[in-house]
């Protein structure tokens, strides 16, 4: 078991659209508390290079899926130097990962933010039919509303609720800090498979 200080360090060049430190503190003090245990895992994109290494060194064998080929290089570079039990899989498009078989975790912080926000039920549709029952998926969530056509695209609190009750049951929900009135908030999130 790895400590919150022994993290792996920033990537350069790697995409923080919520903030991978706070992901990485959340997602150790889980495996700690036990709220996650060791289990096959798939992280939807290589901007999440932190969480992903996170995972691996802690038990849970984790795929990366990218269509980057650098991300990706820089994703498998950091898994080795951190030995840490990460895959990576260059496929484009957030629908590849329904290709995927055996995950019993999905974690996301950014890939949910990147897509149009026309296609998030979609991208719900898709985490729905990857993982198992009772599979979970964990992920920290921009909510709020906020002009502009450029990603991050934040997420209503109430339509994320509405879109992962058709597949998911919610096991938590609360935000994951203080943000001032008005602005775009992150919300952590842990939702079992039905």
């Amino acid at each position: 078991m790895h400590t919150a200080t022994e993290r792996p360090g920033n990537a350069p060049g790697v995409e923080d659209l919520i903030g991978a430190d706070a992901a990485v503190t959340w997602l150790l003090d889980l495996v700690e508390r036990g709220t996650l245990r060791p289990c096959p895992a798939l992280v939807p994109s290589a901007a999440m290079i932190e969480e992903a290494v996170t995972l691996g060194k802690n038990g849970f064998p984790t795929v990366v899926v990218d269509p980057s080929e650098e991300a990706l290089a820089r994703v498998a570079s950091l898994a080795r130097y951190q030995d840490a039990a990460v895959s990576t899989f260059r496929r484009d498009g957030f629908t590849a990962i329904s290709s995927f078989v055996g995950p019993e975790l999905l974690f996301d912080r950014v890939r949910i933010h990147e897509i149009d926000p026309l296609r998030t039920a979609e991208w719900v549709h898709v985490a729905g039919r990857v993982l198992p029952s009772r599979g979970l998926l964990v992920g920290m969530f921009r909510t709020g509303r906020r002009p502009g056509d450029e990603p991050p695209h934040p997420i209503a609190l109430d339509k994320l609720r509405h879109l992962l009750q058709r597949h998911f049951a919610t096991e938590l929900l609360e935000p994951a800090g203080e943000t001032p009135p008005g602005s775009v908030e992150v919300w952590k999130g842990i939702f079992r498979r039905k």
